[in-house]
C-alpha cells in the first residue's frame, strides 16, 4: 500500500485535473442529441441519433454502459473517463480503469496506479484509502435499501458504504454472493480464519463461522447454498441462513439435475430430493443407489422427460420425477434418452436401442450408438482406430450394416454420403433403403477440408466435388446434371437451381434440370432477398430470380447496400436511392433507420426520412406507401413493437406505433435524455433539466 502522502498526492492530481477540465468545458460544447456507439475497425465511434459523427469525441478505444442513461464509460487511448448521454465530457479520460458498480448509478470503481477508489457520477473521488479491488459485479443492500460495497485492501475483504465509510473491516479472506443472477443481496458469505460464515448487511452474523466448504446454487425458485460443516453437507437456504437438510450427508450433486432437484449421498447409498421441500417430507428416491443418480439425456430430452438412472447391485434402472419406476433393473450402463420413447443403453457389453417399457429393438454386436435425428441410430463396430458406421432406424431396423468408415452430410431427400476403407472417395446413399446410388468417386473441396455436399437443395439436387477437386451437380438419384466443371457453386436450396461459376471466374443460373441460363454474364454474386440474388455485370449490380434466372433488376447500379428491412440503398449516378425489394422501384425516400430487426418486425414499422423529416411506414415492401407515423420529427427510433422514440429541436418523447393512440405522443417531447425502456412495467427513463424521471406510460412519472 502507498504512503499516506502517496495516497494524498493520488487524490490531489485526480481532484487537480477533473478541475482544470470543468474550467475548461463551456456551454457551447455541449452536445443537444443523444449518442451511441458502433464499432469500427479499431474501436467504436461516436453517432448522434441522425446517425453524424460527434465532433467533440468521434472515436474511442472502448467503451461500458452504466445502470444510468446519462453515464457511459469510454476509453481513449490508454485511459477511462466518463461521457453522460448526450456525450458530454464528465470526467476526462485519466484513470487506467473505471468501472461501474452494479445497482449503483452514482457510485463507480476508479482505477489509478493500480489502486482503486470509489467516485462518484461527477469525479470526484470518494474514498480515503485506495484498494486492491473493488467488487463491482453485485449489489448488496440492507432491509431498508441502503447500499454497501465490498472492497479487498491488502489481501482481505471488508465492507464499505458508496461514500467509502467502513463498516466490516478488512478481515476476510474470501467472499462469496448468495445468488449469481440475483440483482441485490441482502446476505453475503464472508470467510474467516479458513471457516464461512453468513453475515446479514450491515454487520448482523446470520450464520457463524463455522462452514470448511460452500456452493451457492439455484432452484429455479430461490437459492441454496450446499454447506459442509464437521466433514458432512447440509443444505441451507439463502439469505435467511434456515437449515433445510441437516449436515449428515457424505457427498451432493446437482450437476445435469433441473433446477429443483438434487442428489444426496449418506451412509454409502444415494438419493435424490426436491430442492423445494425439506428434510421432513418424503424424497423423489430414497437412499437406495450405489452409485451417482444421473439424468437420462441433457438439454431438453432431460427436462422434457425428467427421467433418473439409478444403480443397485450393478444393474441400472431410471425412474421418473414422482420415484415410480419406468425402466426395469436390466441393464449394465445408465439409460441415455435419444428421443422421448427411445434409450441407448449397454447389455452384456453391446451398446442397444430400447424403448421406454425397456424391450430391446436393436440386435446385438455394437459397440456404440450415435444419435441422429427423430427417425436414425448410427451404429459403430469394430475397434479403436478400427471403426465401421452403419444405420439402424429408431424401431431397430437395420438399413446398413457397419462396413463404412465415413457416414455424413445428411442432406435431406433420405440421403447422405458414405465412404468404404477400400475405396476413394464418397458415394450417395439411400438411407431409407440402404442403396447405394453413385460410384465411390466423389470428394471434398478446398483447404478447408469441408465436404461439398453440404451443398444441397431440397428439391433433389446436389453438389459434389470430384477427384479433379471441381464441382458438379447430381440429382438425388445420383444422375448427374452437371459433370465436375465448376469452381463453386451457390444452390438455391428451396428452389433446385443454383449460381455456377466457371474456371473463368464468371457466374451462370443453372436450373434444376441442368439448363443454363444467362450463362457466364455475371462476373460477382451475393445475396438479396429470399427468393433473389445479387448479380454484377460489367461493373453494375442487379438482381435475378432465383427459380428461372431472370433479371428483375438490371445491372444498373454502382453498390447495393442491402438492409434486412427489405429497403435497400443503391447507388446510381453518384446519388444514393432507398430501392423497395418487392417492387423493385426506386422510392422517394432518403433513409431507413437502423433498428430494423426484432422491433422493426414486432411492430410492423421502420422508421424512415423524407424531406428531411423523420416518421413510420409498415415494414411491408408491398404496403410501403403507407404512413404511420407522419414525417414531422427530427429524429424517430422503434423502441418497442408499441412505442417510437422521437425527437424535435433538442427534445425527446414517445409516441404510439399501434391501438387507438396510434400516433398521439404518450410522453410530450420535454425530456433532454430518454430512453431505458421496460416492457414488463411499461416504463422509460427521462432526464429533464438534469433530474432523471420514471415515466409510466400510464401518465405519471416519479423523480
Amino acid at each position: 500500500m502507498p504512503s499516506s502522502s502517496g495516497i494524498f498526492s493520488l487524490r490531489r492530481l485526480c481532484a487537480l485535473l477533473l478541475s482544470l477540465f470543468i474550467v475548461v468545458s463551456s456551454p457551447e460544447d455541449m452536445s443537444a442529441q443523444m449518442i451511441d456507439f458502433h464499432s469500427v475497425e479499431k474501436g467504436y465511434q461516436l453517432l448522434t441519433d441522425d446517425g453524424q459523427p460527434f465532433a467533440p469525441l468521434s472515436a474511442i478505444n472502448s467503451y461500458a454502459r452504466t445502470s444510468s442513461l446519462n453515464r457511459h464509460l469510454v476509453k481513449v487511448s490508454s485511459l477511462w473517463g466518463m461521457i453522460d448521454g448526450l456525450g458530454n465530457m464528465v470526467v476526462p479520460p485519466m484513470y487506467q480503469d473505471i468501472m461501474a458498480i452494479r445497482g449503483m448509478k452514482s457510485c463507480y470503481a476508479a482505477k489509478i496506479q493500480n489502486y482503486w477508489f470509489l467516485m462518484d457520477d461527477y469525479g470526484k473521488l470518494l474514498s480515503n484509502e485506495p484498494f486492491d479491488n473493488i467488487i463491482t459485479d453485485y449489489s448488496f443492500n440492507d432491509s431498508t435499501q441502503k447500499q454497501y460495497i465490498i472492497v479487498r485492501r491488502d489481501g482481505l475483504y471488508g465492507v464499505v458504504d458508496p461514500n467509502g465509510k467502513e463498516i466490516l473491516p478488512p478481515s476476510f479472506s474470501e467472499y462469496a454472493a448468495l445468488g449469481y443472477n440475483k440483482k441485490v443481496h441482502q446476505a453475503v458469505w464472508l470467510r474467516k480464519n479458513g471457516l464461512w460464515g453468513m453475515l446479514k448487511f450491515p454487520k448482523q452474523e446470520i450464520l457463524p463461522f463455522s462452514f470448511d466448504s460452500i456452493d451457492v446454487s439455484f432452484t429455479g425458485v430461490s437459492y441454496i447454498t450446499y454447506a459442509r460443516c464437521d466433514g458432512k453437507w447440509g443444505i441451507i437456504d439463502n439469505p435467511t441462513g434456515r437449515v433445510s437438510y441437516p449436515f449428515e450427508y457424505q457427498d451432493y450433486s446437482c450437476e445435469d439435475f433441473p433446477d429443483s432437484a438434487s442428489a444426496l449421498k449418506k451412509d454409502g447409498k444415494w438419493g435424490v430430493i426436491s430442492l423445494l421441500t425439506t428434510v421432513n417430507d418424503k424424497p423423489i428416491i430414497p437412499l437406495i443407489s450405489d452409485e451417482k443418480p444421473e439424468i437420462s439425456a441433457n438439454g431438453s430430452f432431460s427436462r422434457r422427460n425428467r427421467l433418473i438412472n439409478i444403480c443397485q447391485n450393478r444393474k441400472w434402472s431410471l425412474v421418473d420425477f414422482s420415484g415410480k419406476l419406468v425402466i426395469p433393473q436390466t441393464f449394465d450402463d445408465n439409460v441415455y434418452c435419444y428421443t422421448p420413447d427411445r434409450y441407448k443403453t449397454k447389455l452384456r457389453g453391446n451398446a442397444i436401442l430400447i424403448n421406454e417399457k425397456g424391450e430391446q429393438l436393436s440386435p446385438l454386436g455394437y459397440s456404440e450408438l450415435r444419435y441422429v435425428n427423430d427417425s436414425l441410430i448410427e451404429t459403430t463396430r469394430g475397434q479403436k482406430g478400427a471403426e465401421e458406421y452403419g444405420l439402424i432406424t429408431t424401431s431397430g431396423t437395420v438399413i446398413l450394416e457397419p462396413r463404412f468408415t465415413t457416414i455424413e452430410s445428411y442432406i435431406g431427400q433420405n440421403r447422405a454420403f458414405v465412404k468404404q476403407r477400400s475405396k476413394y472417395g464418397f458415394a450417395l446413399c439411400n438411407i431409407q433403403t440402404g442403396e447405394i446410388l453413385t460410384d465411390f468417386i466423389y470428394n471434398y473441396t478446398d483447404q478447408r477440408f469441408f465436404p461439398s455436399f453440404d451443398l444441397f437443395s431440397t428439391k433433389g439436387t446436389v453438389a459434389v466435388a470430384a477427384s479433379n477437386g471441381k464441382i458438379g451437380i447430381i440429382d438425388t438419384l445420383g444422375r448427374e446434371i452437371q459433370p465436375p466443371i465448376f469452381e463453386k457453386v451457390r444452390m438455391m436450396e428451396l428452389l433446385g437451381s443454383s449460381l455456377v461459376k466457371h474456371p473463368d471466374g464468371n457466374w451462370s443460373f443453372l436450373t434444376a434440370t441442368g439448363e443454363f441460363r444467362q450463362k457466364e454474364r455475371y462476373s460477382e454474386v451475393s445475396s438479396f432477398t429470399t427468393f433473389e440474388t445479387l448479380v454484377k455485370c460489367n461493373g453494375k449490380w442487379g438482381a435475378i430470380n432465383d427459380s428461372t434466372g431472370e433479371e428483375v433488376i438490371a445491372p444498373r447500379y454502382d453498390s447495393v447496400r442491402f438492409p434486412l428491412s427489405g429497403f435497400p440503398k443503391v447507388l446510381r449516378d453518384g446519388k444514393w436511392f432507398i430501392l423497395n425489394s418487392a417492387t423493385h422501384k426506386e422510392t422517394t425516400l432518403e433513409d431507413i433507420g437502423r433498428n430494423y430487426t426484432r422491433y422493426a418486425i414486432e411492430s410492423g414499422c421502420l422508421a424512415a426520412r423524407k424531406n428531411g423529416q423523420w416518421g413510420a411506414i409498415s415494414r411491408d415492401p408491398q404496403d410501403a406507401e403507407r404512413v404511420i407515423i407522419p414525417f414531422q420529427y427530427d429524429h424517430l427510433e422503434i423502441m418497442s413493437k408499441e412505442y417510437a422514440r422521437v425527437r424535435r429541436g433538442t427534445k425527446y418523447g414517445v409516441i404510439a406505433l399501434s391501438g387507438g393512440d396510434k400516433g398521439k405522443e404518450l410522453v410530450p417531447l420535454e425530456y433532454e435524455i430518454l430512453g431505458g425502456f421496460d416492457e414488463g412495467n411499461r416504463t422509460f427513463v427521462g432526464f429533464k433539466n438534469g433530474v432523471e424521471e420514471l415515466i409510466h406510460l400510464g401518465g405519471t412519472s416519479t423523480k
